[in-house]
């Protein structure tokens, strides 16, 4: 028997459900791997056994307002090793049967100015935006970021070994992420663990700070903005 599911990735907005068909006979973790090609390219970076999925059955026109007030607690989360038979005997047409989640995104960020061996991680979801990260990293670098402001956290997205950090001549960073762009947007493909994944440079009264000997250059063209890049000189210590 065809099962057709009614599926909702958490983080989206209320009208972005989806159905899947699958035969009943399969087992979650194909249920997983259909759900991540389906979703594709906004599921790319994430492992399809890293989903969570919860069978659920909530009326699709009240959908918004049942997401507000979930308990996860009192849902069956979906083995991967199980058979849907067991989970999906009646699928009601105009329900939601299965919400996923994906797992938070790890980012390995570091503050030009600090000691090489100092990088930190941020987890964020992939639908949140780069104005909450400013937020999360002046809070996880409390309190040597207590008199800064979260807008004055300038970020920019690069790939580069953690190891490579002593040398003081990290390569070429990549485009400044903008407050309004979402994490999905900018870390579409899974990430390693080796590198970093997100500069910060603390910037007042339109000065940016640096005391390890670092000095970030932004190199615009008349391209759009998008198109700019920024590099990592090593020079004396200095504020400018």
């Amino acid at each position: 028997r065809l099962l057709s599911l009614n599926c909702f990735v958490l983080g989206g907005t209320h009208n972005q459900n989806f159905i899947v068909d699958i035969e009943e006979n399969k087992y979650v973790s194909h249920l997983k791997d259909m759900i991540k090609e389906k979703r594709a390219p906004h599921l790319n970076h994430v492992a399809a056994s890293d989903l969570q999925l919860w069978q659920v059955s909530i009326p699709v026109d009240d959908l918004e307002k049942e997401l507000e007030n979930i308990n996860f607690a009192r849902l069956t989360e979906l083995p991967p090793s199980k058979e849907l038979s067991a989970f999906f005997t009646n699928v009601e047409r105009g329900h939601l049967q299965v919400i996923v989640n994906t797992p938070l995104l790890s980012l390995n960020c570091f503050l030009l100015g600090d000691d090489s061996d100092r990088t930190f991680t941020v987890k964020i979801q992939r639908n949140e935006s780069v104005s909450l990260l400013r937020d999360l990293i002046k809070e996880k670098q409390a309190p040597h970021l207590n008199h800064v402001a979260a807008s004055d956290l300038h970020l920019w997205n690069v790939s580069f070994p953690i190891d490579d950090l002593p040398s003081k001549k990290p390569p070429t960073l990549g485009p400044k992420m903008r407050s309004e762009k979402l994490i999905s947007a900018i870390f579409r493909s899974r990430l390693n663990t080796n590198c970093v994944h997100v500069v910060v440079r603390v910037m007042t009264n339109g000065k940016y700070h640096c005391d390890s000997g670092f000095i970030l250059l932004i190199i615009s063209s008349r391209r759009p903005p998008s198109w700019a890049t920024a590099i990592c000189i090593y020079v004396p210590s200095c504020i400018y």
